[in-house]
């Protein structure tokens, strides 16, 4: 009996010790486990695009559960155009200070593991400048969009700024015009800076006499997409090389509404100048462009040749 018990006893020892070496190895092995080095990187955000002013941040993504033990710093190889700041966690905050590119790394400091960002900055001034008259309907050059069709329904469905960005605002015609030409004063001198292919080329409309088998009356431009939240300057131009009075007058409404007229004879240097419309609870903003009381020409001829708004800041 007592061989029994011994016997027992030591089985019951020999089972604690082995469960003891087992505990043990397992601990060495998860703490070995927790101090590996991660392996991989990759990014929650692959590549930004901000307009000045704006704010993100940009975090590193590692394997679920991993905890990086790795040490790790961001560079960027055009700093100018923003600022940094590193977070405890490695995430970094910039923010867009001018335009122009940069590419974001972050790297570990023993060189093992990196991942880049590209980010642009955008100029995202609303600059909008518009030529009316012949050529490719929507095409963009040197600063200015074209529209070319006069009749209802010509479009271009997004307005590019003055540096060629998207503003996501349209321009549709909605009560058409007469026709277009290119009998413009091509030497200007205006605030709009205008190339000759712009301040040559027009469309036009009568409110007299008939022309071309019509009287328009009145032509009617739809914008919309504006920013509900913001005011708009308006500038026209309107220019033709025919002597007289051939005086158009523009009208711009939104929420509010303002009216100027301009003469378009022999005109190289005069604008009108509408400022401070709000859009309409759609985001919209309606120009009418007619002629004025004074027009001396049978027709009633009214002008427009370029145009240009500008969010008021």
């Amino acid at each position: 009996m007592k061989r029994i018990i011994a016997c027992g006893r030591y089985i019951y020892i020999g089972l604690l010790a082995a469960l003891i070496v087992i505990g043990f190895s397992s601990c060495e092995k998860e703490e070995r486990t927790s101090e590996r080095l991660e392996q991989s990187m990759g990014l929650y955000t692959t590549s930004a695009s901000l307009l000045i002013g704006e704010e993100i941040t940009i975090e590193p993504k590692f394997a679920p559960g991993v905890t990086p033990k790795r040490t790790y710093e961001w560079t960027a190889d055009n700093p100018e155009i923003i600022t940094m700041e590193m977070n405890e966690n490695y995430a970094l905050t910039i923010t867009a200070l001018s335009e122009g590119t940069t590419n974001l790394t972050i790297a570990s400091t023993d060189g093992v593991l990196s991942v880049r960002c590209p980010v642009q900055v955008i100029d995202g001034t609303v600059d909008v400048n518009i030529n009316f008259g012949s050529g490719t309907n929507a095409s963009f050059t040197d600063g200015w969009n074209l529209l070319s069709v006069f009749l209802d329904g010509g479009e271009i469905p997004d307005l590019l700024t003055k540096k060629g960005y998207s503003t996501n605002i349209s321009m549709t015609v909605t009560q058409r015009f007469n026709t277009s030409g290119n009998s413009g004063e091509a030497e200007t001198d205006t605030e709009l800076d205008m190339p000759s292919s712009v301040s040559a080329s027009f469309f036009y409309g009568n409110s007299g006499t008939t022309m071309n088998g019509l009287t328009t009356g009145q032509s009617v431009l739809t914008l919309a997409g504006f920013d509900t939240s913001k005011a708009y300057d308006f500038y026209f131009f309107g220019s033709s090389t025919f002597a007289g009075t051939r005086s158009a007058r523009y009208t711009v409404a939104g929420v509010n509404e303002e009216s100027t007229e301009l003469n378009a004879s022999l005109n190289t240097s005069n604008v009108a100048y509408i400022p401070g419309i709000q859009p309409d609870e759609n985001g919209e903003i309606i120009i009418t462009v007619a002629a004025a009381e004074g027009n001396a020409t049978a027709q009633k001829l009214y002008y427009i040749n370029a145009m240009r708004f500008t969010a008021v800041e």
